[in-house]
């Protein structure tokens, strides 16, 4: 697992190889001029040289994943703003999106660190995801072994909402959102030991996964498990807070209501008379992906919400 030390020295390792590039680069292109004279070919290239910049200062060993930036300018005379969209290609597993208007003000500056904040967010995603790959097999066992109809994951924070603990809810799994400091301050967690220590003994660790198995035995639904903020360690990976009410974390995954947004594809949730559920269209066809259950209590209902969305 790797702690809170390991990545500092990953970042500083790639944050001292940027600074050796910045003058070099900064010294060949006047970006500035460029946007006066409507030289759009030096801006795009000023941009394609700071990013490899940021590529070459990755520590070896780690990949992160391969982008595609789109650069476009406007204004008539001269450039007056132009924009940097990096995003995901499509076939990779990651979805994000960073983007940036530029304006003449310090352009360079702005460029450099814009791509310096962007690298820098997924270098720490590798290294959030390496962590979550222990975690989540770990969260796999203690499913197996509650027996329980769904499954549980936790995801790195790339690209979502700094709002949501939760990315999906449905009734077949609930994917939570890792709080990017927790998940490096995992040492002491015994449960995710590989191997038994001096004050943590093979038995110990056995009783500490048993307990985990306990605990998600009491949540016999998604709902159930949301209402118990996924667990002990699943509340702390993801920084959920004992204060925070089930519902308000709840609140924040759906954004389209079923009351408003009528048959668009995609997922909308439904609240009504204190029953709360999630439905997918596909082509305007509805499918119930989070059976209906009571906000208060979060046991499940008998009803029939797709006969009373018509």
């Amino acid at each position: 697992m790797i702690n809170i030390e390991a990545k500092k020295a990953v970042v500083s390792e790639f944050e001292g190889k940027v600074k050796e590039f910045y003058p070099i680069v900064s010294a060949k292109y006047d970006v500035q001029k460029a946007m006066d004279e409507s030289d759009v070919d030096t801006i795009k290239d000023c941009v394609k040289s700071v990013q490899n910049s940021m590529v070459g200062s990755i520590p070896e060993g780690l990949k992160i994943p391969e982008v595609i930036t789109h650069v476009f300018a406007f204004g008539e005379s001269k450039v007056t703003y132009f924009t940097i969209k990096v995003i995901n290609k499509s076939s990779s597993p990651k979805k994000f999106a960073f983007s940036i208007t530029v304006t003449s003000e310090k352009a360079f500056n702005v460029v450099f660190d814009f791509f310096y904040g962007v690298y820098l967010d997924l270098i720490v995603d590798e290294l959030v995801t390496e962590n979550l790959e222990k975690v989540n097999d770990v969260l796999q066992q203690v499913v197996a072994n509650a027996g329980v109809d769904y499954n549980i994951k936790i995801v790195s924070d790339l690209g979502i909402d700094s709002k949501k603990k939760i990315v999906s809810f449905r009734d077949d799994e609930v994917v939570f959102v890792a709080d990017s400091d927790k998940i490096f301050d995992l040492e002491d967690v015994i449960v995710l030991f590989d191997e038994p220590v001096e004050y943590a003994p093979e038995k110990v660790i056995q009783d500490h996964f048993n307990s985990m198995v306990d605990e998600l035995r009491l949540a016999q639904t998604t709902a159930q498990l949301v209402n118990m903020q996924g667990g002990a360690l699943v509340a702390y990976i993801c920084g959920i807070s004992k204060r925070v009410k089930p519902m308000t974390i709840i609140k924040s995954i759906y954004s389209k209501n079923v009351a408003t947004s009528g048959k668009k594809n995609g997922i909308a949730y439904y609240l009504k008379d204190n029953v709360y559920a999630a439905i997918n269209f596909t082509d305007g066809v509805p499918e119930v992906i989070l059976s209906p259950f009571d906000i208060n209590t979060f046991v499940n209902v008998d009803k029939d919400v797709l006969a009373d969305i018509g």
